[in-house]
């Protein structure tokens, strides 16, 4: 019996770190002062109509895309809930978790400015997903970032990706 149980609490453990809905990744920063380190969990990733999506599965995503600083990047945005609840204004706030610093990551095509609010319309159903919103990103430097999405002004999801 004790066999059999240790067995099975082995299996559970290794069919789990490999699953690939579970990709969970730690990464570490430096502080500024190189002594300590910090240890973050990177938002996992997921699949989805044979995509593999970064984000919150049934509820938010996009492509797992690698981050560039200093450089725009698109971002087509996957939405997953109900339809009431993914309408309104989005909004993306990011906060660079070594400095702490707040800055809006959304980029406005037309003058080139950095924004917290999206002017694009959301777009249809895409990748299973009820809603989708292409964007383009801008991450000022390097390191790891929270993503807090609002949508109607109310927190949404909170996204953490590692920008090279």
């Amino acid at each position: 019996m004790r066999t059999t149980l240790l067995f099975l609490i082995s299996v559970f453990f290794v069919i789990s770190a490999c699953s690939p809905n579970s990709q969970n990744t730690k990464i570490e920063d430096k502080q500024k002062d190189g002594e300590e380190k910090i240890s973050y969990n990177l938002t996992p990733t997921f699949i989805t109509e044979g995509h593999e999506m970064r984000g919150i599965e049934g509820r938010i995503g996009f492509l797992n895309l690698k981050f560039k600083a200093k450089e725009s990047q698109k971002v087509l945005w996957h939405f997953w809930g109900e339809e009431n609840e993914i309408s309104g204004t989005f909004k993306l706030e990011g906060t660079h978790l070594l400095s702490g610093k707040k800055t809006p990551l959304l980029v406005n095509l037309n003058t080139h400015e950095k924004i917290y609010e999206s002017i694009q319309p959301y777009t249809q159903a895409n990748l299973g997903a009820i809603k989708s919103m292409p964007s383009t990103l801008l991450f000022e430097e390097p390191g790891v970032w929270q993503l807090n999405v609002f949508i109607d002004n109310k927190h949404f999801a909170e996204l953490v990706v590692e920008v090279d």
